[in-house]
């Protein structure tokens, strides 16, 4: 089960991360000031913000599931952006699916 949620995992934070969320960073924030920063600056809220509602919405109309994926969403985000570690984030998404299911 671990296996299946682990490539399920890995396509979704591909997707999520390292596509969506470093585009929205650019585009939030075209100096880069959001990466490896853990300050309360909107541009390091706002990509976060907005990769975790376009995550989350795919959830629909699992409503349970789209609350819970947007705030593991945002925690992610906000990490990924601060350390940039997608095995952490794979690792941390399949072991919160096979706990979930």
């Amino acid at each position: 089960k671990f296996l299946v949620y682990l490539f399920s995992a890995t396509l979704q934070d591909l997707v999520a991360l390292s596509f969506v969320l470093i585009r929205l960073a650019r585009v939030f924030d075209p100096d880069g000031l959001s990466f490896g920063k853990t300050g309360n600056h909107w541009s390091s809220w706002a990509p976060s913000l907005v990769a975790s509602a376009i995550f989350s919405t795919l959830h629909v109309p699992n409503y349970p599931a789209v609350g819970i994926t947007f705030v593991v969403g945002l925690g992610a985000c906000r990490i990924f952006l601060r350390t940039p570690n997608l095995a952490a984030a794979i690792l941390t998404h399949a072991a919160i699916g096979v706990v979930l299911h």
